[in-house]
C-alpha cells in the first residue's frame, strides 16, 4: 500500500509546532508495511529540504511540492526542481488563494504542461477552500489530474456534498483523499458513488497516524479489487496520467 497524503517538516503554530523528518516517516511507514507515500511540505514550506531528505530515502516517495500561488516564486523552483516533482499541492486556507484564483492559473497550465496531478486542500472555509472551488478548478481544467484532500471537505456534510456532486455528472478528472474522514459509512458511500478507482488513501500523517487509517479501511470489509484500488493503484493512476 501507499499512503497518499504526507507532511514532512516543522508545522507552525497552527499545529503547535509539531515536526517530523522523512527518516521517522519511513520508520512509521514499515512498522505498518506500507512501499512509499505522497509526501508535501508543512505550511512553513520547507520544499527545498524535503527534497533533500527524499534522496537519500529507504523507501518509495513522490514529491509534491506545497505551492503558494501567492509569491509568484514557486513556479521558477518548479522548472528548477523538474523531474523530481510528482504533483503540486495547494492550500488555499493556509495561503489565502483560492485554487480558482487566476494566480493559481499558471501553475494549472503547468501541470497541465507536465502532465502533473493537483492536490487541492479542500476545508470547512468554504469561502476559500469550498470543494466547489476544486470542481471548477477541474472542470475549466479538463486535462488536469485533481485530487481533492479530505474528500472535499473532512465535515460530513461537505463529504457527502462533493460526493453527491462527483456522482454520474460530475467532472471525470478528480480523485477523492481519504486523509481526515473519521466517518468509515463516508467512505464507503464514495466508493460506491465515484468508484474504488477515484479514491487515495491517505493518512495525513503527522496530524494523523496511518495505523488510524488502516483500521478505518478494515472497517470498510473492503473486497480485494477495493483494497488494491484504494490501497495502491487509484494513486499511482493518478501520479501517472
Amino acid at each position: 500500500m501507499i499512503d497518499g497524503h504526507i507532511h514532512v517538516g516543522r508545522w507552525s503554530e497552527r499545529f503547535f509546532g509539531l515536526d517530523v523528518r522523512l527518516a521517522e516517516v519511513d520508520e512509521v511507514l514499515a512498522e505498518c508495511g506500507l512501499e512509499g507515500a505522497a509526501v508535501t511540505a508543512t505550511d512553513l514550506r520547507d520544499n527545498e529540504s524535503l527534497l533533500r531528505q527524499i534522496e537519500n530515502a529507504q523507501l518509495k516517495y513522490w514529491f509534491f511540492p506545497w505551492i503558494n500561488p501567492g509569491t509568484g516564486d514557486d513556479l521558477r523552483r518548479l522548472e528548477e526542481w523538474g523531474g523530481t516533482v510528482a504533483g503540486l499541492k495547494f492550500h488555499p486556507s493556509c495561503d489565502e488563494v483560492r485554487i480558482t484564483d487566476t494566480r493559481a492559473e499558471p501553475y494549472l497550465e503547468y501541470a497541465r504542461e507536465q502532465n502533473l496531478p493537483v492536490l487541492v486542500h479542500c476545508g470547512r472555509w468554504q469561502e476559500m477552500s469550498s470543494y466547489r472551488y476544486a470542481l471548477e478548478a477541474a472542470s475549466t481544467h479538463p486535462d488536469v489530474r485533481f485530487v481533492l484532500a479530505h474528500m472535499g471537505g473532512d465535515q460530513p456534510t461537505l463529504v457527502r456534498a462533493t460526493t453527491e456532486a462527483l456522482g454520474s455528472s460530475g467532472p471525470k478528472n478528480v480523485w477523492l483523499g481519504t486523509e481526515g474522514i473519521r466517518e468509515y459509512w463516508l467512505i464507503r458511500n464514495a466508493m460506491e458513488t465515484v468508484g474504488p478507482q477515484r479514491m487515495i488513501w491517505g493518512s495525513d500523517f503527522p496530524i494523523a497516524h496511518p495505523r488510524m487509517y488502516l483500521g478505518l479501511l478494515e472497517a470498510l470489509c473492503p473486497t480485494d479489487e477495493e483494497r488494491r484500488w484504494m490501497g495502491r493503484e487509484a494513486f499511482l493512476s493518478v501520479v501517472a496520467g
